[in-house]
């Protein structure tokens, strides 16, 4: 049997490869509290909602991000039942998650795909912001920036990076995570990419 690959697969098999085949080959997953996963694609789905021009000014993207908060539903999660956010362990984060959707918004990237989809026999990538003009990746990021993950993130860049000259045979001026908890230069991690 063959398996398409992702990057957070790789990750997976290379910290635990008996978690990677009980998750992906018997499909037994441990129970877990999503709440900061759905906390970041609803972020993800502002920025994206964002950047595609669909709000007409903050206001409005105030005014999804707060409905999406308290009524998390399937348009943003691919399956899950619905529930609100305001009730789980990031229920007095709210404020530091608009501040997110903010720093986003505040780095007035050229993004000219969101989520853009790179698919192949073999391996698939979900590259959250591209600029296909001036050959940018960025990867939203709502962890808490760590040496950790900081190791993991230049891998996932750089796969994208890898990703992206394979289907375009361009390598990219610049990949970078954007770890959105913080403006400025902590923000940023990244590299131009060489072959």
């Amino acid at each position: 049997m063959v398996w398409r690959s992702s990057f957070s697969q790789n990750m997976k098999f290379t910290k635990c490869p008996r978690a990677w085949y009980f998750d992906k080959i018997l499909k037994i997953r441990p129970e877990s509290d999503m709440c900061y996963a759905h906390g970041g694609t609803l972020i993800h789905t502002c920025l994206e909602k964002y950047y595609k021009g669909e709000f007409k000014g903050l206001d409005d993207i105030k005014e999804f991000f707060s409905s999406k908060w308290h009524w998390y539903d399937l348009d943003l999660d691919r399956g899950t039942q619905p529930y609100d956010l305001g009730t789980t362990r990031i229920k007095y984060k709210k404020d530091e998650y608009w501040s997110m959707i903010l720093n986003g918004i505040n780095l007035n990237l050229h993004i000219t795909d969101n989520e853009m989809v790179i698919e192949f026999d073999d391996v698939i990538m979900y590259l959250d912001a591209v600029d296909k003009h001036g050959h940018n990746i960025d990867d939203w990021k709502s962890s808490t920036r760590r040496e950790e993950n900081e190791k993991e993130y230049m891998m996932q860049v750089k796969y994208y990076a890898w990703g992206y000259y394979r289907k375009f045979g361009i390598i990219p001026n610049n990949v970078a995570v954007r770890y959105l908890k913080y403006p400025g230069s902590k923000q940023s991690l990244g590299c131009q990419p060489t072959l």
